[in-house]
């Protein structure tokens, strides 16, 4: 496939799902984290900066037009991933998974490794590091009434920082570590996808489902044998990540024996805004090495 165009619902083996298949070339399927507004158009840039590449973003279960029943736990969101791949003719790809993201493509290629080419973790949550905390807790904290709260303060935020004229450092500093402010304020393609990713995280559904489902798989899928990794690995983490702390990515990244850990220093949870470059780079290296 395919010119860039309006997401659509694939219908697959295991249920429906959005998603937005752009470019031709080499695929690497999408899977994105835990947050508001989270889907499929958050990683437009990464459309743009690898533009010979097929890039299939998959909107979560919960997230956008993606119904939770497709695949609850994050092992049936690994089988979601094979059953998009083969619903869209792809005999080989890369699994990218973004921090909440991550365990989902981790699944994927520990059940689906002559599909699943290579694996890469941004950012991305080992489960068994997740600290523990009872299910009637986590269900609590993320009852309905909660949620809505929450979501309508943080999108004021999303507004306002998406409207800005300027780039202002003030409140790139709620979302970015002061390296990568000091980074990307020269860098006026970066702040502009910056602006891109807050609208589109503002004209996509909440997402409440999955933020719920989320951090209750969080518990559950921490509780079981976590799969090694058994594809070619690549792994990066920003030393400032207060999200997810780097201890997943060195957790995870001893679960593999052909597995290269990237630590960014001065970088944060979404370190591949401030190091746009250096993500780029290693995301098409390793694509061209196991692809």
């Amino acid at each position: 496939m395919t010119a860039s165009g309006p997401p659509r619902v694939l219908g697959t083996s295991v249920g429906d799902v959005e998603v937005k298949d752009v470019g031709e070339g080499p695929a690497i399927v999408v899977m994105h984290g835990r947050g508001f507004g989270s889907g499929v158009d958050g990683y437009a840039w990464l459309r743009a900066e690898l533009p010979n590449f097929r890039i299939i973003s998959i909107a979560r279960p919960g997230y956008g037009q993606t119904p939770l029943e497709t695949a609850r736990t994050f092992e049936e969101q690994g089988r979601l991933i094979d059953a998009v791949l083969l619903a869209l003719d792809v005999d080989r790809a890369i699994a990218l998974g973004v921090s909440n993201g991550g365990p989902a493509a981790i699944w994927a290629a520990a059940l689906f490794p002559e599909r699943v080419a290579g694996l890469v973790l941004w950012c991305a949550v080992a489960t068994p590091v997740v600290p523990r905390h009872e299910l009637s807790e986590v269900e609590a904290a993320m009852a309905d009434d909660v949620l809505k709260v929450a979501y309508d303060q943080e999108m004021l935020f999303v507004a306002a920082a998406a409207e800005l004229e300027e780039f202002n450092e003030h409140a790139a500093l709620a979302i970015m570590s002061q390296t990568e402010v000091d980074r990307v304020k020269a860098e006026p393609l970066v702040i502009e996808s910056l602006r891109d990713y807050l609208r589109s995280r503002l004209s996509a559904p909440p997402g409440l489902e999955g933020m719920r489902n989320d951090a209750i798989q969080n518990q559950l899928d921490g509780q079981k044998q976590p799969p090694n990794l058994a594809v070619p690995a690549l792994i990066m983490h920003g030393d400032q990540d207060s999200t997810v702390p780097l201890a997943h990515a060195k957790f995870n990244a001893e679960r593999g024996e052909d597995v290269e850990l990237v630590i960014l220093e001065g970088g944060s949870h979404g370190f591949f805004h401030g190091f746009r470059i250096e993500t780029v780079v290693a995301l098409r290296e390793f694509a061209n090495k196991v692809l």
